[in-house]
């Protein structure tokens, strides 16, 4: 339709409407919901860790006005933080090197042997084991009958 218009607006806060009736708790709890769908990338925390850029204008007037949604947007800032700088990665170089000599090949159990007589020994370790299990299967079925 010609005369509208799509405008994109931050996301609403949960609780907007009854946000006045909610209990101190409630209210930090709705804060925290608020803050960990909202996904703020390490640098925006970095550069401002206070909110005024990234927060809906109505959760920014709540943390000025209280302490305990204040210290609820430090502490997520400081955890969201803390949580990015543990996923990155040094480069280990003896950890390298140990996963490389650790998955190097081994000699085995029978590697040396010839191809015939291993296939004999694996062939002849399958009919072992089918004939146990025919053996077990016969005696389930002759006690259940």
């Amino acid at each position: 339709m010609p005369g509208l218009r799509l405008v994109s607006a931050p996301p609403e806060p949960p609780f907007a409407g009854a946000r006045a009736t909610l209990s101190g708790r409630e209210r930090e709890d709705a804060f925290l919901e608020y803050l960990y769908d909202l996904e703020v990338g390490s640098e925006t925390l970095r550069r401002d860790p206070s909110g005024a850029t990234w927060l809906a204008p109505r959760w920014r007037a709540a943390v000025e006005r209280e302490p305990a949604l204040r210290a609820a947007l430090e502490t997520y800032v400081h955890e969201e933080l803390e949580l990015f700088e543990s996923v990155r990665v040094r480069a280990d170089f003896v950890f390298t090197t140990a996963v490389v000599s650790a998955t190097e090949p081994a000699e085995m159990l029978g590697f040396g042997l010839d191809p015939r007589y291993r296939t004999w020994i694996v062939a002849g370790a399958w009919a072992l084991a089918i004939g146990v299990a025919y053996l077990m299967w016969m005696q389930l079925v002759h006690t259940l009958q």
